[in-house]
């Protein structure tokens, strides 16, 4: 019987590497989704204050009492401070509560921004 062969210094179990991969891929991908669900919130509110912005312009009206009466007091500026702090809200959110909660509260206030813009596009188009 010859001398038993150990596995170099360094070198892990293969099902060990495996795993390892597994981790980064599963960090790869929530990573992918909260870059997602981010760019969602942010591309979404810029696109609610400019479409809210052409809308005003055009004489339609805030249809959020609270964001109209912003508007009514401070203009536009009231509605990006109100907007800036729902913001501020969610990122406070974002790191007080699970992983999982942080993904619903983003896909949620994403969601609901994007169908305010689509409301507020189909409502200047109309106008």
């Amino acid at each position: 019987m010859g001398k038993r062969q150990t596995a170099p210094e360094g070198a892990g179990s293969t099902r060990y590497r495996f795993e390892s991969i597994g981790c980064v891929g599963e960090w790869l991908s929530l990573s992918t989704l909260s870059v997602s669900l981010w760019a969602t919130v942010i591309m979404a509110s810029i696109l609610d204050v400019l479409t809210t912005t052409v809308g005003l312009r055009r004489g339609l009206s805030e249809g959020n009492v609270l964001a109209g009466a912003l508007v009514e007091t401070l203009g536009v500026g009231g509605f990006v401070g109100l907007k800036l702090a729902a913001v501020a809200v969610l990122v406070t959110t974002w790191y007080l509560v699970d992983e999982q909660q942080r993904y619903a509260a983003l896909a949620g206030f994403g969601g609901v921004t994007v169908v305010v813009v689509v409301c507020n596009v189909a409502t200047i188009a109309t106008s």
